[in-house]
């Protein structure tokens, strides 16, 4: 997508997007199944959730879902396949779950700024907030949406506004550490930042055509190769990008491949105003020049 031109956060907010509307559907089922009442066996009706505003439940679940999907656009930037990344989220997702084990039993102990601590895992989160809902039901008034700021008894200092709240931190650091992650990591075939990219300017700023010039040693070399297949230089277009010796070397730790250099020593100038092709044979370094490019 790169390649073509898509920006990287184009194609994220496309796959968000896609991935909240069918989220979107499971939430409004699983709520409407929580809520409705069935008939049981002695004839009564009775339902999962019995007392509690059915907006507020799906408010719960949706915030859930803005989470995860956020959970797993961190997760993907480890992985550069989609089998190794399904069975390597699926256990992670689960490891997420366990230490709500530990923490349901010392729950009335911990203070305010310890369960919100630990919802930093979105599965506790979601457990944590779970465990309100089946309170609120316990106590017979169900949660409402005049006490999503009220916890469930005097004893308690937990709500389901912090709940909440704490559900879209995770969803921040989540998409904040991945787009970290994909700049440094970016796979085998991107061009990766330094560390520190954050805090250099020239990320925030970009760069201007307007103090982009062609270097003396560029045009010396173009004047000095009367080679036919080298087309001279425009002097009334403004210059686009530069590339000047730039090299593209794929190594292989983990087996004994020699290095591959898919682009060698090339030097070119894109202008402003015209059509730019590359041509050449199959691994010629095209698709890998456009990629350093982009």
């Amino acid at each position: 997508m790169t390649i073509m031109g898509l920006n990287s956060w184009i194609h994220w907010a496309s796959w968000f997007t896609r991935s909240l509307i069918f989220l979107i559907i499971a939430d409004i089922l699983i709520a409407v199944c929580y809520i409705v009442k069935v008939p049981l066996k002695n004839g009564d009706p009775s339902s999962v959730i019995g007392e509690s505003d059915i907006t507020l439940v799906f408010f719960f679940l949706f915030t859930y879902s803005i989470t995860s999907i956020c959970f797993m656009f961190l997760i993907s930037t480890f992985f550069d396949k989609a089998n190794s990344a399904a069975a390597g989220t699926g256990g992670l997702w689960f490891l997420s779950y366990l230490p709500y084990a530990f923490i349901q039993p010392c729950y009335e102990t911990m203070t305010r700024a310890a369960k919100m601590g630990t919802c930093l895992l979105h599965n506790i989160g979601l457990s944590l907030g779970a465990q309100l809902i089946g309170q609120f039901e316990g106590k017979g008034t169900g949660l409402q949406w005049s006490m999503f700021n009220e916890p469930v008894s005097v004893d308690d200092n937990f709500t389901m506004q912090d709940v909440i709240i704490m559900l879209y931190i995770d969803a921040a650091i989540y998409l904040l550490f991945a787009l970290y992650i994909e700049n440094i990591w970016p796979g085998q075939y991107g061009i990766p930042k330094s560390f520190y990219y954050p805090f250099q300017l020239s990320y925030w700023r970009g760069y201007t055509t307007s103090n982009v010039h062609v270097s003396d040693e560029f045009i010396d070399e173009a004047e000095n190769n009367n080679s036919a297949a080298f087309e001279s230089e425009p002097v009334d277009k403004e210059l686009g990008v530069q590339l000047n010796n730039v090299s593209k070397t794929y190594s292989f730790l983990l087996n004994n491949r020699p290095p591959v250099h898919a682009v060698q020593n090339l030097s070119m100038n894109i202008y402003h105003g015209q059509l730019t092709a590359l041509l050449g044979h199959n691994g010629a370094g095209k698709s890998t020049t456009i990629s350093m490019i982009t």
